[in-house]
């Protein structure tokens, strides 16, 4: 079993994985970009496919996330504060969280 992430933001993107043998697939941060991709993916799907990634970094004693850390010269703090954004994604029906 294994789960696939990166390149991931539509719906196509991630048939095309799950027919090609994944057993899950990862979204970050095109589901900041379009949370409604969760829910999306989510019914589609089914919840124990979807694994959303949240990168976290403490500012002043906050958590933020962020988005684009694969990139340093893209990496943006998003408006979301963590807890809120996990919050969020459990909502939409993300099956799984990877908190970085």
């Amino acid at each position: 079993p294994f789960c696939v992430a990166g390149g991931i933001r539509t719906v196509s993107d991630a048939e095309t994985i799950l027919n090609a043998g994944a057993d899950k697939i990862s979204i970050n941060s095109p589901a900041l970009k379009n949370p409604e991709l969760i829910n999306l993916l989510s019914q589609t799907f089914g919840q124990q496919c979807i694994v959303v990634g949240v990168d976290s970094l403490e500012i002043n004693n906050q958590y933020f996330t962020y988005q684009y850390t694969g990139d340093i010269k893209k990496i943006t703090k998003s408006h979301w504060l963590t807890a809120d954004w996990i919050k969020e994604i459990q909502a939409r029906g993300a099956g799984e969280i990877v908190l970085n």
